[in-house]
């Protein structure tokens, strides 16, 4: 059976990704880039096109927000997933939220959205 996956030879382990992970000293904060790209759910959340759409991650809602304060969260940026994500390296990431003992399969920038969203949903519950 020949695997039909995207770029399915650049996969790697979880175990993998800790292992590359664990010296990273940068932080994982998505930025817009030429074009903005939101996604707007069907009861008028707004989200930027870099994860999930879940609460950390909103910029506000369409209907009950004011304009231009939501103009002022896209154009700078200004979202708590965005805010709690410069103040955690990589390395931290993985060495809480890594599992060496695992073989599922990521490309390694999913697993760096997949461990920041883990530690976002911590902190944000705990919040």
């Amino acid at each position: 059976m020949i695997p039909c996956y995207l770029n399915y030879e650049s996969l790697l382990t979880e175990r993998e990704c800790c292992e590359r992970l664990k010296e990273d000293a940068t932080h994982w904060v998505h930025h817009n880039e030429k074009e903005i790209v939101l996604l707007i759910s069907n009861t008028c959340d707004v989200f930027f096109n870099f994860t999930q759409m879940s609460k950390e991650w909103k910029i506000g809602n369409l209907k009950t927000d004011d304009r231009e304060e939501l103009i002022r969260r896209v154009v700078e940026e200004d979202i708590p997933a965005l805010n709690l994500a410069g103040k955690i390296t990589l390395g931290e990431l993985a060495a809480r939220y890594g599992n060496l003992e695992s073989d599922r399969a990521f490309q390694l920038n999913d697993y760096r959205d997949y461990l920041l969203n883990r530690y976002l949903e911590d902190v944000c519950v705990k919040a």
